[in-house]
């Protein structure tokens, strides 16, 4: 468990987090000063603009929770849906280490679209094109 996992668990924590406007500082700080990310091994890059990418990063590249419904040798085509800021992009690179992959991501956030564009760019994912758009809707 690492020290923000254990932190959460402590109420008190929180109260001092809400209190301090801790939250809203790291999401000033992040939003002025992203942090870039390179996944060693494949060089796949990524950007930290948003608090909750930090979090979602944390799960998808350390606690690898999506490596069981990926078979990467064989993945060359995906769709993802509610994409987010296009994390899932940056762990196909990873773990196929392939950069011509074809692909959709849609999110029904214009804001996460254009970090998803940052995040396609920096991988050079040309065939990759996310959607602004909700799905099941016009």
């Amino acid at each position: 468990m690492n020290p923000l996992q254990f932190l959460d668990k402590i109420p008190a924590f929180h109260h001092v987090v809400r209190w301090l406007r801790l939250r809203q500082l790291a999401a000033w700080l992040l939003g002025r000063f992203p942090r870039q990310r390179t996944l060693a091994g494949s060089g796949a890059r990524y950007r930290v603009r948003y608090l909750e990418t930090m979090l979602l990063s944390e799960e998808i590249f350390k606690r690898n929770v999506y490596l069981k419904a990926i078979d990467s040798a064989r993945v060359t085509h995906f769709v993802d849906l509610g994409s987010n800021v296009g994390l899932f992009s940056v762990l196909l690179v990873h773990l196929t280490k392939r950069r011509d992959l074809h692909g959709l991501m849609i999110d029904a956030n214009r804001a996460m679209v254009e970090e998803t564009r940052w995040n396609l760019a920096a991988n050079q994912l040309t065939q990759v094109h996310p959607i602004y758009g909700l799905v099941g809707s016009e």
